[in-house]
């Protein structure tokens, strides 16, 4: 009996920690509202295209922050958004057409942001620094002139 006791503990000892980051992770997202913005506009796939990448950002979502965790990249079809590997439960990739997309300067008393919304998701949307906002802005102009 005392063999799967200590069996138990071993295997409660890995997987514990795993599910609980798994639950955390699920939390957050739910919290923040990246499940809504990916349910709407879920990206399924590499289309091929290779194109600026901006990696290891931060934004803030809804009450959650993403800090250093958040990829970008700049597609002829719109904003393309993911987060690290670790961070995947309940984050699924997110495609957003650049028609979608609208910005908003923040002037801040430390730094300035963009804010960022949706035309068809009122009420779900992100913060990024200024730097990343000028960059995602200056890739709209790009795609959609």
């Amino acid at each position: 009996m005392q063999d799967y006791t200590t069996m138990f503990f071993i295997v409660a000892s890995f997987v514990g920690p795993v599910l609980f980051w798994f639950i955390i992770i699920l939390i957050i997202s739910r919290i923040g509202g990246w499940n809504k913005i990916a349910e709407r506009f879920s990206y399924t796939g590499f289309t091929g295209e290779t194109s600026d990448k901006k990696r290891y950002q931060s934004i803030k979502m809804g009450m959650s922050n993403y800090s250093g965790i958040v990829h970008f990249q700049a597609l002829s079809q719109g904003l393309q958004m993911s987060v690290m590997f670790l961070f995947r439960p309940g984050h699924g990739d997110i495609l957003i057409p650049w028609q979608e997309l609208q910005a908003e300067e923040n002037k801040g008393i430390l730094h300035n942001m963009y804010k960022f919304s949706f035309m068809s998701l009122p009420g779900r949307y992100f913060y990024t620094y200024k730097i990343l906002g000028e960059w995602i802005l200056e890739k709209k102009k790009e795609y959609v002139a």
